[in-house]
């Protein structure tokens, strides 16, 4: 969806044309208590037409007024720096308007109730802006956020966050699109790197949570479950050499219950502990040699027994890969 933003003028001009036609139809008087002073015009005793107003803290008012109060168009200048130009109904920003923040920070766009509200585009001073939708002074709905640094996201607001389905691209390369909840990923998305690898799954709190498929540089891919954007849980990793590993994960490392599939088809069953093999474990070669023994950081350690492919066993007691009797 694309955003498009009428600026309409609401220049000096317009505003001088205003008050000459007024002129010709008001009387002109002025007025002047307790530092309060209005310039212009006046109809049953109140303030109509076109005049000019000035509080006593040095803020001004020029443009269209109606029963006392603003209406129409009309320039607004705060003595703190900001002002408005723009459109007035019952003395509330409510139509096409430009304010400009005494920041140097600018807003053009649409209003109701003096709340930006509908289309409109916020300029910050540092060069970031937002353009899209507002609703009750706040980004919600579509909208397109650029960031000084050379970031957007183009997707849903709600409430000055992101919020609802969205892209965001990193200036890096690294670009996201997916869902939103508060300002974080939530729910599913696709995550592309900027160095090749790739993640397709669930997101929680904007880390890889729940079930997920990550394609990795190497050429590795791990297809399970993530917690906190770590492998946890079940998966299956391929390693960029064909080597399978499906079992259990624990904060990124093989742990727990396992099985290592390697490309010639053999294939490890057994234990893990620390990314290594710990504990009872049978290696199967693919000649049909079995080994069912005691493993301890990825070594054979203990006793076992081996099986040729006659089914003919030897018991065997190891120590650090090495056979000891």
């Amino acid at each position: 969806m694309d955003v498009q933003i009428n600026l309409n003028s609401n220049s000096i001009e317009e505003l001088n044309k205003l008050k000459n036609d007024s002129e010709q139809r008001l009387e002109e008087v002025t007025v002047n208590e307790k530092g309060h002073n209005y310039v212009g015009q006046y109809k049953d005793g109140k303030k109509n037409g076109f005049g000019t107003y000035t509080w006593p803290n040095g803020d001004i008012y020029e443009g269209e007024w109606k029963d006392d109060k603003k209406n129409g168009k009309g320039t607004m200048k705060w003595a703190e720096g900001s002002v408005y130009q723009g459109d007035y109904v019952d003395d509330k920003k409510q139509g096409f308007g430009i304010l400009t923040y005494k920041d140097g920070s600018k807003y053009e766009g649409d209003w109701f109730q003096s709340m930006r509200h509908g289309d409109g585009k916020k300029s910050h001073k540092n060069g970031s802006y937002y353009k899209g939708e507002y609703k009750n002074d706040q980004k919600s709905g579509y909208g397109e956020f650029y960031w000084e640094n050379g970031d957007f996201y183009k997707g849903q607001w709600n409430d000055n966050v992101k919020n609802g389905k969205g892209r965001m691209i990193w200036k890096s390369g690294t670009q996201f699109e997916g869902l939103y909840h508060k300002d974080h990923i939530n729910g599913f998305g696709v995550l592309q790197y900027e160095d090749g690898s790739r993640y397709e799954g669930n997101f929680k709190d904007s880390k890889k949570h729940g079930k997920g498929k990550k394609w990795y540089k190497n050429g590795g891919i791990y297809e399970g479950t993530f917690l906190n954007d770590k492998k946890h849980g079940y998966g299956e990793y391929q390693y960029p050499n064909k080597k399978i590993y499906q079992g259990e994960w624990k904060q990124n490392l093989k742990e727990g219950k396992g099985k290592i599939i390697f490309s010639d088809g053999s294939y490890f069953d057994g234990n893990f502990l620390n990314d290594k093999k710990n504990g009872q474990g049978i290696m199967v070669w693919n000649d049909g040699e079995r080994l069912q023994c005691e493993w301890k950081n990825d070594l054979k350690n203990g006793k076992g027994t081996l099986y040729d492919k006659n089914n003919q066993q030897q018991n065997i007691t190891y120590l650090n890969n090495h056979k000891v009797q």
